[in-house]
């Protein structure tokens, strides 16, 4: 008897992040698809965190486009939706593949390895001193062939995305880099090993950028628009800093650590969809820049924004269907377990 051989499913890749939508993605997207959502249709993602539905929205055959302010996030948006196929790194030159090259480095004494890593004086555990090495090592190489132009900016974001996959695999912390921990958990105790970005294939050219999200709706029209805007006051770079530093580098502008987690205030990147009195104002003047015929938005029932309001706001700009979804919430807004259970909303509006 012959067997036909199943095709893996696809499952795009993540990391930990507060709201993050590996586990929603079937939801969001069939939520777009009931609302005219079809194959080839353009559609952003206007705040695509890790790029999970940009991932999914470009392996279902959606023109993708994906934008975040963080550069961690654009870079990791950049790495999947950039290529069609793996990149070839030809100018390089290079014996042996670019990951096994930069996988082998002499380890280095850096600006990771002194700052945030039990290092002479440094009392900070975010990674083992190896690991810091490697990581060091690793983005520096990185840089040079930037600066050098042997390396384009999407093979660059590639890169950049490889290690930023790796060290999360690495870090010493419970989810988030706004605290480390004070004992080296388990996987922190494993080497940090870049390993290769699977890409899915398309036949669009699919995009990723770095801007103000307000910017990124009315850069071009899309068929649909889809935000994922953060829901309350947890501040993502304060929660993301050691990613957003490792992306933009120490080169040009150096970090400044400062206090026990070391977050550099001079980098810091802060959003008025996390503040109570700026949220209202900024839906409406995001909702009246969005250039798309359908505009969803994944929000949350604890969110800053009461879900009354948020009708109130969205029917200004067209007819408004709620699709709603029951899921676990993140772990440590509730470490002991108790009210487990949050609701995900997803708001989607046919503009007028």
């Amino acid at each position: 008897m012959s067997t036909t051989k199943l095709e893996p499913e696809f499952k795009p890749r993540t990391i930990r992040y507060y709201g993050g939508k590996a586990k929603l993605a079937d939801f969001i997207i069939e939520g777009l698809e009931k609302s005219g959502l079809k194959k080839g249709m353009s559609v952003l993602d206007g705040f695509t965190g890790t790029s999970v539905i940009a991932q999914e929205l470009k392996h279902r055959g959606f023109h993708t486009f994906a934008n975040d302010h963080l550069y961690f996030c654009y870079a990791l948006a950049d790495a999947h939706l950039a290529f069609n196929h793996q990149p070839t790194f030809r100018k390089l030159k290079l014996n042996v593949g670019v990951l096994e090259y930069l996988n082998s480095l002499k380890p280095k004494n850096g600006f990771v390895t002194r700052n945030y890593s039990p290092f002479e004086k440094c009392e900070r555990m975010y990674l083992s001193i190896e690991n810091a090495n490697k990581v060091d090592a690793i983005r520096d190489q990185i840089e040079e062939w930037k600066d050098s132009e042997l390396i384009t900016k999407s093979e660059f974001n590639y890169l950049l995305a490889s290690l930023i996959y790796a060290i999360n695999l690495v870090s010493n912390i419970t989810g988030t880099y706004g605290a480390y921990l004070k004992f080296w958990e388990g996987r922190s105790t494993k080497s940090l090993v870049l390993t290769p970005i699977d890409v899915s294939p398309s036949e669009f050219h699919n995009q990723a950028m770095c801007k103000d999200v307000v910017e990124a709706v009315s850069k071009q029209h899309y068929d649909f628009i889809y935000l994922d805007p953060p829901y309350n006051s947890r501040g993502y770079f304060s929660n993301y800093f050691f990613l957003e530093m490792v992306a933009k580098g120490w080169y040009d502008n150096i970090p400044i650590p400062q206090g026990v987690t070391g977050i550099p205030r001079n980098l810091e990147v802060r959003s008025d969809y996390s503040s109570k009195m700026e949220v209202s104002g900024a839906f409406q003047r995001l909702m009246n820049k969005c250039d798309a015929e359908y505009v969803a938005i994944s929000y949350n029932n604890e969110g800053l924004l009461p879900q009354e309001k948020f009708l109130e706001i969205l029917n200004d700009f067209g007819k408004v269907k709620l699709l709603t979804q029951e899921h676990k919430r993140y772990r440590s807004i509730n470490q002991d377990g108790s009210n487990s259970i949050t609701q995900e909303l997803l708001f989607v509006v046919r503009k007028k």
